[in-house]
């Protein structure tokens, strides 16, 4: 037996009964609307920038914002300096490399790559900073964040505050650890094993 089911409401009526939506279009080039931009204080030497679209990073002229998806590089003889207005300063130490995932009001997030940074909050805003296995969280104060590519080994100083870190260690287990103000936690990322010192 078959049944022919048929609509007890025409398409026409159904969408004029759907509420309008809003949605942002997608646009690889330009960040979301409500992203917050960050703006280049200072820098020397020889800084490089990748943009949203860029394949490859470039030697950093005169671009002084910095939005989410954006790379920025800075290499053995040079340091910069990106301040979030009434959110934050990151300031980064020769060889550091620094991806700017998402940039929301609501949450910031890092990918560090290499290098040394130091992040200072007072605000808020959950900073998320993730390298190699390790994904630390800051919500005020301020954390010296080293990640050695070449040892898988990442080092983080917590001068004010605190923070969260966590990772899943070999037998994807999960494990969190809270550093407060004056501790050092190393991170092994061939090992998946951290420590508080």
């Amino acid at each position: 037996m078959i049944f022919k089911l048929t609509s007890l409401i025409s398409d026409e009526n159904f969408e004029n009964q759907l509420p309008a939506v809003n949605h942002d279009s997608f646009d690889i080039a330009r960040p979301p609307r409500d992203s917050i931009t960050g703006q280049l204080v200072n820098w020397q030497g020889k800084v490089l920038w990748q943009g949203r679209v860029a394949t490859q990073p470039a030697q950093l002229t005169g671009n002084d914002k910095i939005q989410q998806g954006e790379t920025l590089l800075t290499k053995g003889d040079s340091s910069a300096t990106i301040r979030f207005p009434d959110q934050a300063t990151i300031n980064l130490q020769p060889q550091t490399e620094i991806e700017f995932v998402q940039l929301l009001p609501s949450n910031f997030v890092f990918n560090q790559v290499a290098g040394t940074a130091n992040y200072t909050t007072s605000s808020q805003t959950a900073w998320s900073v993730r390298s190699l296995h390790l994904l630390a969280k800051m919500e005020t104060g301020e954390m010296v964040f080293t990640v050695d590519k070449e040892l898988g080994k990442i080092m983080i100083d917590v001068k004010s505050g605190s923070v969260t870190v966590g990772f899943n260690d070999l037998d994807n287990r999960s494990t969190v650890y809270k550093i407060k103000t004056g501790q050092r936690f190393i991170f092994i990322d061939d090992i998946r094993q951290g420590q508080i010192q």
